[in-house]
């Protein structure tokens, strides 16, 4: 099958949120208010999408701010372990959002983003097992 077939048919639901986001941006070059870009990732993606999550995806992932818009990011290959921080950052920041903020060692930090993560896997499970 044709590669360029492949990737098309991996748009959408089922793309990285990043993907999505670099897509999207891309098409448009007058860029899109932060609503805009939650609206559109929301759509493409086919479910919810949270907030802080497209908020720590455009920062983490090199995405250009300016004048209230968003622009899509230059290609680069080093954003990826920055975003992938940033997005488990950001699973432990949502779980512990009620809680007050305290300083954790790194040991803490990790085991606290794996145990976010396996929550938000076991999430996503149970919605395509009812799907």
């Amino acid at each position: 099958m044709d590669p360029q077939a492949l990737k098309a048919l991996r748009g959408g639901a089922g793309e990285s949120y990043r993907q999505s986001l670099q897509a999207l941006l891309s098409e448009k070059s007058e860029g899109l208010t932060f609503v805009e870009v939650v609206q559109a990732l929301r759509e493409r993606q086919g479910h919810d999408v949270a907030r802080n999550t497209v908020r720590a995806i455009l920062y983490a992932g090199g995405f250009l701010h300016r004048d209230r818009r968003w622009f899509a990011a230059p290609q680069s290959e080093h954003g990826g372990r920055k975003l992938r921080a940033a997005l488990a950052d950001a699973l432990v920041v949502n779980r512990q959002s009620d809680r007050a903020t305290v300083p954790m060692s790194q040991t803490e930090r990790r085991w606290k983003q794996a145990q976010a993560i396996r929550i938000r896997l076991a999430e996503l499970v149970n919605v395509l097992q009812k799907s």
